[in-house]
């Protein structure tokens, strides 16, 4: 049955009886049947949830608040993917009393570096094709993405945040929550240097690395692991001086984008030979950085289609993921093909790995 337009509904029992009418098999006389719908909408429509549906759709304004009738809209959409859920009447109130009594999702579950969509689900195969069915829901509204809503209205212990993270998770903090719902992967920061900063960067060490500068300007961009392939090339760690002069090189690029700390960081992994222990070095300091500039404590990856769960809180977590074949890639820009964005570190978290 097609969704209508917002404000399709002008009381709570006409959007009971639409949704009444969306569940194959279910005759609107049925005292179960209503029984079942009723326990949806009070569930939705408890003080917690109906905190969450305001802070989520609601006014940007803090003290504007959101009309009960819009908040209806909101309940009878959620009522009405719910329902639809592939589920006998047995599991759906199973469903429903673990909804009520807050113990729907296991969010202990995901203190573990990796976990699964069952897991957090308890086991309940009925709780883990709600939390999928919800995933897209309220994705792209007041900056929230894919599984934000989800999360925080299936249980008292995840929240939305408030500028800090996209999540606030009892036993985590603020967690930034990235969600994968193709196999495609992302990168860890937004925007970047120019091509002009950088290209000034090279021309830098024209005199103190001439072959390296021209190999590299005649190239309309390199990544990681081939820049450290040149750098060991045209400075080799056997010639005097080569590790300063590579160290200075690739702190005075990095800093462009992640400032001098953290360049400098980045930079010492390249004052050795082996390419992808600096990828991997660089990779734990984008995290770093990624962390203290977003003001999260926790980053948690949901990829859908692997119904897989990823978490790290250091830098030498996210590395671990990486080591054990949880999360692939690592690759990111040196000089960027004109898409700053590439100087961040990409992740995608592997199929390969259960």
């Amino acid at each position: 049955m097609r969704l209508r337009n917002l404000f399709e509904y002008s009381s709570i029992e006409q959007a009971k009886s639409d949704v009444i009418n969306t569940i194959n098999g279910l005759d609107p006389s049925d005292e179960k049947g209503a029984e079942l719908i009723d326990r949806i909408f009070r569930a939705l429509n408890s003080e917690e949830t109906g905190g969450k549906i305001e802070k989520a759709f609601g006014p940007p304004m803090a003290d504007e608040r959101m009309s009960d009738d819009a908040k209806l809209q909101h309940i009878a959409k959620v009522a009405k993917i719910i329902s639809t859920v592939d589920s006998d009447f047995a599991g759906m109130n199973n469903f429903l009393t673990a909804l009520e009594s807050g113990k729907a999702l296991n969010v202990g579950a995901l203190k573990s570096t990796v976990t699964s969509f069952n897991e957090l689900c308890n086991g309940d195969n009925i709780t883990v094709k709600v939390l999928n069915s919800l995933m897209g829901y309220g994705a792209g509204i007041k900056r929230k993405g894919p599984g934000e809503f989800a999360l925080a209205m299936m249980s008292p212990n995840i929240r939305l945040a408030d500028g800090q993270g996209d999540l606030e998770i009892d036993g985590l903090g603020h967690v930034e929550l990235k969600t994968e719902t193709t196999s495609g992967g992302g990168r860890m920061g937004m925007g970047g240097p120019t091509r002009e900063s950088q290209v000034a960067v090279l021309e830098k060490y024209q005199e103190s690395a001439p072959e390296l500068i021209e190999d590299l300007m005649g190239r309309k961009s390199i990544t990681l692991m081939p820049l450290m392939k040149l750098l060991n090339q045209h400075l080799p760690l056997t010639g005097q001086g080569n590790q300063a002069i590579r160290v200075a090189f690739c702190k005075d690029m990095f800093a462009l984008t992640f400032g001098d700390n953290y360049g400098s960081a980045m930079a010492q992994g390249f004052g050795q030979q082996d390419p992808r222990k600096a990828q991997m070095e660089f990779v734990k300091y984008n995290f770093e950085w990624y962390k203290e500039k977003d003001n999260f404590s926790t980053f948690i990856v949901m990829n859908v289609p692997l119904q897989k769960i990823l978490r790290a809180s250091t830098g030498d977590e996210l590395l671990e993921l990486y080591s054990s074949g949880h999360l692939q890639g690592g690759g990111a820009a040196f000089i960027h093909t004109g898409q700053a964005s590439e100087v961040y570190a990409q992740m995608k978290t592997s199929a390969n790995k259960a």
